[in-house]
């Protein structure tokens, strides 16, 4: 395979950039919630203040508040039992207020303290002299909606931030097996499932249409919508659990396994819990099943992280045991982030975990991008003394970084790049796939990495991981003259722009050629695959930079339907693993 030889514009890889990150944890710490023998069905935390609650009992239930981040606990009063024994299903934060979901709507506008009732018109026609029963519950701004319990099947709207609610049933089917909730608001929009499909509610009309009746089968303990994207928790093919996205308003969802359990959706025992995000990072708990009966003691299980938008699963941690004979479809699994502090509720027990700033890829600054044999960065304090770069062949002889990767073999790092903040690194190409620990040697300065065989991730002008690709294009004559063009350059407010590209003459070739780390442990070429818009393009070449110590790169060979394309963004994939999107632009 002929690799065309390249020119770096600039070593993007030994830039400066600090970003607040965390993804990995050290180990999980039990907290002393009161009422150990009940189910912790609904967790909430904020800061030091963390919420819970227990259900499940007609017995010993009750809601309780710390904040000492779970070190000890105050019972909280005013909640009144479900039919079930269950006093809150559970909290959801907006507006300024957290709201508690059991017997009807509570609200509290002083961190969980006090709580006030908002329950006027919230009756079911079944039990009209109490407050429903409601497990389900979303808001956008004054706009609340309410989903009752699977017995009743009811939903209720409030306009008014709560004060008053009206039933809204048309168009929603009704009778056995058709639950309601959970409720989720999209740029203003009302998404409710029912079972499995997905209504949207219509204002204007007051009822409800079916947004797509053939969508995965989905658990009712998760639906998450950012922006125009859902996402939620179902079983695909082989019964096995998916983390499932929608891109396109819920009429076609694709789902996501890579680096989470595979284990077969059986007798409730392999499991993927309580997908949640905190802005910036999915979360979800996963046990660790097979082909087994569901058991009644602790089930392996792990928290897992993604950093792009739950394509891409790695481990946070060590492995967390779940109380088999509480893992329940139709409960919502308590998980809670806040800040660096995760909670997790597993049947009668609660722990929590402080998570740490993890190693991520210097290209595209994402966790999940580490591999062996590329780039990688960790941010710190005081991490050295002084700033540094290494040689083009020597590593920074004052900076020794230490990887003891998931096999128990440590070896030391070729380091490019060393500050006080941050030291960009070589995985050892060796490292063994899985959960790696790296350090500095000499401090105690500790990260965890996942390491993958191949996980593309691409450079780019400004060394941020978005915008324009750090790259050259290659042009190639008919008479076999190369010339090497810029993909960017700066203007007259010295910004980086693009150059747009030629490539419509039919006497010549271009070539694209990206730089980027995690290619060279692709498994064979024909698994690296390109897109730029909707048209495919030929990768010629993906693989080790000649001459240059972790760099990894991508030649393209651009056809000339892409003339006139304008800016166009590039969707490079290795594996099944997408390299960070950058864009190009065509004149």
């Amino acid at each position: 395979m002929l690799i065309y030889p390249v020119i770096l514009l600039g070593l993007a890889f030994i830039c400066s950039v600090t970003i607040p990150v965390y993804a990995q944890s050290s180990d999980w710490t039990e907290l002393s919630l009161p009422n150990n023998a009940n189910l912790v069905s609904a967790l909430y935390a904020n800061g030091n203040t963390v919420l819970a609650a227990r259900s499940r009992s007609l017995q010993n239930v009750g809601v309780y508040r710390s904040t000492d981040r779970g070190q000890s606990w105050t019972e909280i009063s005013g909640f009144e039992k479900n039919l079930d024994g269950s006093m809150v299903w559970s909290f959801v934060a907006a507006n300024g207020a957290i709201y508690a979901t059991g017997r009807g709507v509570m609200r509290s506008l002083d961190d969980g303290l006090t709580w006030t009732p908002l329950n006027n018109g919230l009756r079911t026609r079944f039990e009209p002299n109490v407050a429903a029963p409601i497990g389900y519950l979303a808001v956008n701004g004054h706009t609340l909606a309410a989903a009752v319990l699977a017995t009743y099947q009811s939903v209720f709207i409030s306009t008014d931030g709560g004060a008053n609610w009206s039933e809204q049933l048309t168009g929603l089917p009704f009778g056995l097996g058709f639950g309601y909730g959970p409720l989720a608001f999209s740029e203003g929009n009302l998404l409710m499932q029912v079972a499995g499909p997905l209504y949207r509610y219509r204002p204007d009309t007051r009822s409800w249409t079916t947004m797509n009746a053939n969508n995965p089968y989905f658990e009712r303990n998760s639906l998450m919508a950012l922006g125009k994207n859902y996402y939620g928790i179902g079983t695909g093919a082989g019964r096995v659990q998916q983390v499932f996205r929608s891109s396109d308003g819920g009429a076609n969802w694709t789902g996501f396994v890579r680096g989470l359990p595979m284990g077969s959706f059986i007798a409730d025992f392999s499991r993927v819990l309580g997908l949640t995000t905190d802005g910036n990072w999915f979360y979800v708990m996963a046990t660790a099943g097979g082909n087994s009966p569901q058991p009644s003691g602790p089930v392996p299980s792990s928290l897992y992280f993604s950093d792009d938008e739950g394509e891409t699963w790695g481990l946070v941690g060590k492995p967390l045991g779940f109380e088999g004979a509480f893992l329940d479809r139709s409960f919502p699994n308590p998980l809670a982030v806040s800040g660096a502090d995760v909670y997790v509720a597993s049947g009668t027990k609660l722990y929590r975990t402080t998570l740490q700033a993890p190693v991520v890829s210097s290209a595209s600054y994402r966790a999940l991008d580490v591999t062996r044999g590329g780039i990688a960065t960790v941010f710190g304090a005081n991490l050295t003394m002084a700033t540094s770069a290494a040689s083009a062949d020597a590593s920074i002889a004052e900076v020794t970084v230490q990887v003891t990767d998931s096999a128990g073999q440590q070896r030391n790092a070729f380091v490019f790049f060393a500050s006080p903040g941050q030291i960009n690194f070589q995985i050892p190409p060796e490292t063994a796939t899985g959960l790696a620990a790296v350090t500095l040697a000499g401090t105690n300065q500790a990260w965890r990495a996942n390491v993958y065989a191949a996980a593309p991730s691409l450079f780019t002008a400004d060394a941020s991981g978005k915008g324009l690709p750090a790259g050259v294009a290659l042009r190639v004559k008919a008479d076999g003259t190369q010339s090497y063009e810029p993909l960017y350059q700066l203007d007259t407010q010295n910004k980086l722009v693009a150059v747009p590209l030629d490539v419509s003459r039919v006497d010549e070739t271009v070539f694209l050629v990206l730089f980027g780390t995690g290619l060279r442990g692709r498994s064979e070429l024909a698994k690296v695959t390109a897109r730029i818009g909707n048209v495919n393009i030929p990768v010629d070449y993906a693989g080790p930079t000649p001459g240059f110590i972790g760099l990894d790169q991508a030649n393209l060979r651009l056809p000339r339907s892409l003339t006139g394309r304008g800016e166009a963004e590039i969707e490079l994939q290795a594996d099944g693993k997408k390299a960070n999107a950058v864009k190009i632009s065509f004149r």
